[in-house]
């Protein structure tokens, strides 16, 4: 076998080694910078119980945007963009979701996770939220629904507001879902990539 050749070979293989290498580094250092949480948001109508309402009322799955500041995260709402020891957030934003890069054990995460709702109902109506967590969830993170809402028996994750919304014309009326809008993060957290999904839809008031 030619010397030259069998050197050249070698040199090919040591760099194609290397190459998906390193290429594997660079995935798993990916993953990991990009754990943390992503909240995604669908909106559902029932076709049959609230074709009158869904038609007039837009729903909205919102929250503000969360920034992180020196390790902890803070949302650009009304109340932090009017304090001054905020410089850093200059204006309210809301986003249809968060990515969370940076989730820090013990540390709580800022989120404000709220129901929109605007136009003209016919008729009284239930809104209904279900949160659905990946099946990776960490039991290090936890969160409480707020006092506004009740779980529906029977159906895991599925939650519905306690009060009736009465007919007529909504403008910008929010209707926020977890209690202190935040998630409690354990001291013994440990860094995986999860994600917590909402949907919300509207029924009919019988």
């Amino acid at each position: 076998m030619d010397r030259t050749k069998y050197d050249k070979n070698l040199q090919r293989s040591n760099i194609l080694y290397w190459t998906v290498g390193s290429l594997l580094i660079i995935t798993m250092l990916s993953v990991w910078l990009l754990s943390g949480l992503m909240a995604k948001y669908t909106v559902a109508g029932d076709a049959t119980d609230s074709a009158r309402v869904a038609n007039g009322i837009q729903i909205e799955l919102l929250e503000h945007e969360a920034v992180p500041i020196n390790g902890i995260y803070y949302l650009k709402n009304e109340e932090n963009a009017a304090n001054p020891d905020l410089e850093e957030i200059t204006e309210v934003k809301e986003k249809i979701k968060n990515d969370y890069d940076l989730v820090i054990p013990g540390v709580d995460i800022a989120k404000d996770p709220f129901v929109r709702l605007n136009g003209t109902s016919e008729v009284d109506y239930y809104l209904y939220i279900e949160i659905t967590e990946s099946k990776n969830f960490p039991e290090t993170i936890t969160y409480s629904v707020s006092d506004d809402w009740e779980p529906v028996k029977g159906k895991s994750g599925v939650y519905k507001y306690k009060s009736p919304i009465d007919s007529g014309t909504y403008d910008d009326t929010d209707i926020y879902i977890l209690k202190n809008n935040e998630l409690i993060v354990s001291q013994y957290y440990y860094q995986t990539e999860f994600s917590l999904s909402f949907k919300a839809w509207v029924k009919q008031v019988d």
